[in-house]
């Protein structure tokens, strides 16, 4: 009976991991209450990208997402949509997985946007700006393409 009890918590933890997992970077941060950077990338006609499993044709998943909070965000309101789209993808490192920022980043990685991006400690910033985040999520968030991070602040090159 106890193997029978232990299988079932087994699956359990299996489904429940698998749920987490089945919704996009995009969609993961819009569940874990980052709606401002959800519309951003839905208005600026970015999702259709973001959405993109591993391996799909054009897709660069999987992908690290920093993911700035709604309050941070706000920064972006008198962005033209072009800016807005552009300083989203600064946010989004592809082609990885990042597990643990200080290490993988220290050197910086590149984004989307094509700004290096860094990590010392628990902050990333963008290589040559003066804009640091502190990462609020205590572990990556894991979505089906990808990882997410939320941090404190949006990330804007040197010129911003």
């Amino acid at each position: 009976m106890k193997k029978i009890a232990l299988l079932f918590v087994a699956l359990l933890a299996c489904n429940a991991v698998s749920m987490i997992a089945a919704d996009d970077v995009v969609v993961t941060a819009q569940k874990q209450g980052c709606t401002g950077f959800y519309d951003a990338v839905v208005a600026t006609g970015i999702y259709e990208n973001a959405k993109l499993d591993i391996g799909a044709p054009n897709s660069l998943a999987p992908f690290t997402v920093f993911v700035p909070s709604n309050n941070a965000l706000a920064t972006l309101a008198s962005f033209d949509t072009h800016t807005k789209k552009k300083t989203i993808t600064y946010h989004v490192v592809p082609g990885k997985k990042i597990m643990n920022p200080a290490e993988e980043m220290k050197d910086g990685v590149p984004t989307v946007g094509g700004l290096l991006l860094k990590a010392a400690g628990n902050t990333v910033f963008l290589d040559e700006s003066k804009t640091i985040a502190t990462i609020t999520s205590a572990t990556p968030i894991e979505a089906r393409n990808g990882v997410i991070y939320l941090i404190d602040t949006t990330l804007l090159p040197a010129t911003a």
